[in-house]
């Protein structure tokens, strides 16, 4: 499994096209600021390395979200805490 390519993952686990995984992994790499020419090496191996301490994995999810339609809400710190209950 650590050897499966990340857009392949990706395909197994959504569904995903291979256009649609390429664009996950591009935006995430982007988060990362890593540059593109690596996105075909990138493994689940790579993923999950504790080196990164979450961080590769989180913005994988997120790419991976967003790609999906989710959108976070925007932050607006001037709610009242009546408003968060």
């Amino acid at each position: 499994m650590g050897e499966m390519k990340l857009w392949q993952l990706q395909e197994a686990l959504t569904g995903a096209t291979y256009r649609m995984a390429v664009t996950t992994l591009r935006r995430m790499m982007r988060w990362l600021g890593l540059p593109e020419e690596k996105m075909g090496t990138l493994t689940v191996y790579w993923l999950l390395d504790g080196r990164s301490d979450g961080r590769r994995l989180s913005a994988w999810v997120m790419s991976l979200a967003w790609s999906n339609g989710f959108r976070p809400e925007p932050v607006r710190p001037w709610r009242s805490l009546n408003e968060l209950a």
